[in-house]
Protein backbone atom coordinates (compact mmCIF):
# COMPACT_ATOMS: atom_id res chain seq x y z
CA UNK A 1 0.00 0.00 0.00
CA UNK A 2 2.53 2.16 0.88
CA UNK A 3 4.02 1.53 -2.73
CA UNK A 4 0.90 2.57 -4.29
CA UNK A 5 0.93 5.96 -2.41
CA UNK A 6 4.31 6.65 -3.65
CA UNK A 7 3.88 6.23 -7.35
CA UNK A 8 -0.09 8.29 -6.84
CA UNK A 9 2.36 11.17 -4.58
CA UNK A 10 4.77 11.20 -7.73
CA UNK A 11 2.18 11.46 -10.24
CA UNK A 12 0.53 14.35 -8.40
CA UNK A 13 3.94 16.19 -8.05
CA UNK A 14 4.78 15.70 -11.96
CA UNK A 15 1.11 16.67 -12.55
CA UNK A 16 1.40 19.90 -10.64
CA UNK A 17 4.79 20.60 -12.55
CA UNK A 18 3.53 20.13 -16.39
CA UNK A 19 0.77 22.85 -15.02
CA UNK A 20 3.13 25.11 -14.22
CA UNK A 21 4.46 25.21 -17.42
CA UNK A 22 3.75 27.80 -20.02
CA UNK A 23 1.63 26.02 -22.90
CA UNK A 24 1.82 28.86 -25.48
CA UNK A 25 -1.38 27.94 -27.11
CA UNK A 26 -2.99 28.80 -24.16
CA UNK A 27 -0.88 31.40 -21.85
CA UNK A 28 -0.08 33.79 -25.14
CA UNK A 29 3.40 34.30 -26.98
CA UNK A 30 6.36 32.90 -26.25
CA UNK A 31 9.22 34.71 -25.25
CA UNK A 32 10.86 34.17 -28.40
CA UNK A 33 7.75 35.18 -30.29
CA UNK A 34 7.53 38.44 -28.78
CA UNK A 35 11.30 39.89 -29.11
CA UNK A 36 10.14 38.25 -32.72
CA UNK A 37 7.10 40.93 -33.22
CA UNK A 38 9.39 43.62 -31.36
CA UNK A 39 12.42 43.17 -33.84
CA UNK A 40 9.50 43.32 -36.81
CA UNK A 41 7.96 46.56 -36.03
CA UNK A 42 11.71 48.15 -34.94
CA UNK A 43 12.44 47.72 -38.94
CA UNK A 44 9.23 49.52 -39.62
CA UNK A 45 9.85 52.62 -37.51
CA UNK A 46 11.09 55.21 -40.05
CA UNK A 47 11.53 58.89 -40.20
CA UNK A 48 10.19 60.84 -43.62
CA UNK A 49 11.30 63.78 -44.57
CA UNK A 50 9.54 67.03 -46.24
CA UNK A 51 10.91 67.32 -50.54
CA UNK A 52 14.39 68.89 -50.98
CA UNK A 53 15.36 67.73 -47.21
CA UNK A 54 17.56 65.04 -46.49
CA UNK A 55 18.85 63.59 -42.79
CA UNK A 56 22.30 66.29 -42.79
CA UNK A 57 19.73 69.21 -43.88
CA UNK A 58 16.61 69.33 -42.33
CA UNK A 59 14.12 72.90 -42.88
CA UNK A 60 10.75 71.74 -42.51
CA UNK A 61 8.72 69.59 -40.20
CA UNK A 62 9.72 65.28 -40.27
CA UNK A 63 6.86 62.55 -39.94
CA UNK A 64 7.76 59.84 -38.02
CA UNK A 65 6.41 56.07 -39.62
CA UNK A 66 5.27 53.77 -37.11
CA UNK A 67 2.75 50.98 -36.75
CA UNK A 68 0.26 50.71 -33.81
CA UNK A 69 -1.61 47.59 -34.13
CA UNK A 70 -3.75 45.61 -31.14
CA UNK A 71 -1.00 44.76 -28.69
CA UNK A 72 1.68 47.15 -29.91
CA UNK A 73 2.35 50.23 -29.14
CA UNK A 74 4.78 52.94 -30.62
CA UNK A 75 5.80 56.11 -29.38
CA UNK A 76 8.36 58.79 -29.69
CA UNK A 77 10.79 61.07 -27.36
CA UNK A 78 13.18 63.12 -27.99
CA UNK A 79 15.71 65.29 -25.05
CA UNK A 80 16.08 68.26 -27.77
CA UNK A 81 14.82 71.94 -27.04
CA UNK A 82 14.80 72.74 -30.60
CA UNK A 83 12.52 70.26 -32.10
CA UNK A 84 9.00 69.33 -30.72
CA UNK A 85 6.77 65.80 -31.32
CA UNK A 86 3.16 66.07 -31.82
CA UNK A 87 1.56 62.37 -32.51
CA UNK A 88 3.53 61.67 -35.35
CA UNK A 89 5.18 64.79 -36.35
CA UNK A 90 8.56 66.26 -35.40
CA UNK A 91 7.96 70.16 -35.23
CA UNK A 92 11.35 72.13 -36.30
CA UNK A 93 12.43 75.38 -34.86
CA UNK A 94 15.21 76.35 -36.78
CA UNK A 95 17.92 78.75 -35.32
CA UNK A 96 20.54 80.61 -36.30
CA UNK A 97 23.15 77.79 -35.80
CA UNK A 98 22.83 74.02 -37.02
CA UNK A 99 21.81 71.76 -34.16
CA UNK A 100 22.11 67.63 -34.42
CA UNK A 101 19.23 66.18 -33.17
CA UNK A 102 17.88 62.72 -32.05
CA UNK A 103 14.89 60.88 -32.34
CA UNK A 104 13.28 57.68 -30.65
CA UNK A 105 11.29 55.15 -31.78
CA UNK A 106 10.11 53.04 -29.23
CA UNK A 107 7.94 49.68 -29.81
CA UNK A 108 6.48 48.31 -27.01
CA UNK A 109 4.75 44.66 -26.56
CA UNK A 110 3.47 42.26 -24.01
CA UNK A 111 5.37 44.57 -21.72
CA UNK A 112 8.81 44.02 -23.27
CA UNK A 113 10.24 47.45 -25.35
CA UNK A 114 12.42 47.79 -28.41
CA UNK A 115 14.51 51.57 -28.99
CA UNK A 116 15.75 52.96 -32.80
CA UNK A 117 17.15 55.81 -32.67
CA UNK A 118 17.37 58.43 -35.77
CA UNK A 119 19.54 61.40 -35.94
CA UNK A 120 19.28 64.50 -38.17
CA UNK A 121 20.78 67.66 -38.76
CA UNK A 122 18.10 70.92 -38.19
CA UNK A 123 19.76 73.63 -40.08
CA UNK A 124 20.26 76.95 -39.31
CA UNK A 125 18.45 79.86 -41.06
CA UNK A 126 21.19 82.16 -41.76
CA UNK A 127 21.71 81.74 -45.53
CA UNK A 128 24.06 79.47 -47.05
CA UNK A 129 27.53 81.00 -48.54
CA UNK A 130 27.84 81.15 -51.93
CA UNK A 131 30.87 79.95 -54.12
CA UNK A 132 31.70 81.86 -57.17
CA UNK A 133 34.14 80.41 -59.33
CA UNK A 134 34.89 81.08 -62.94
CA UNK A 135 35.40 84.95 -62.53
CA UNK A 136 38.55 86.82 -64.26
CA UNK A 137 39.11 89.76 -62.96
CA UNK A 138 41.22 92.57 -64.79
CA UNK A 139 42.99 95.47 -64.10
CA UNK A 140 44.14 96.37 -60.18
CA UNK A 141 42.92 93.75 -58.33
CA UNK A 142 44.45 95.23 -55.29
CA UNK A 143 42.57 97.10 -52.49
CA UNK A 144 42.03 97.99 -49.04
CA UNK A 145 40.04 97.30 -46.53
CA UNK A 146 37.09 99.59 -47.00
CA UNK A 147 38.35 100.80 -50.25
CA UNK A 148 35.53 100.89 -52.28
CA UNK A 149 35.94 99.38 -56.08
CA UNK A 150 33.86 97.80 -58.46
CA UNK A 151 34.99 95.17 -61.21
CA UNK A 152 33.87 93.54 -64.23
CA UNK A 153 33.41 89.53 -64.25
CA UNK A 154 34.21 88.39 -67.59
Amino acid sequence: MKKFFSVIFCLLIALALVACGKDPGTNGPTEEEINAKLREYKEKLDVKYAEGDTADAVTKDVTLIGINEEGVEVTWTTESTVITIDGNTVKVTRGEEDVKVRVTGKVTYMEKSILKPFEFTIKSTAPEPVKVTGITVTGDASAEVGDPKSYVAN
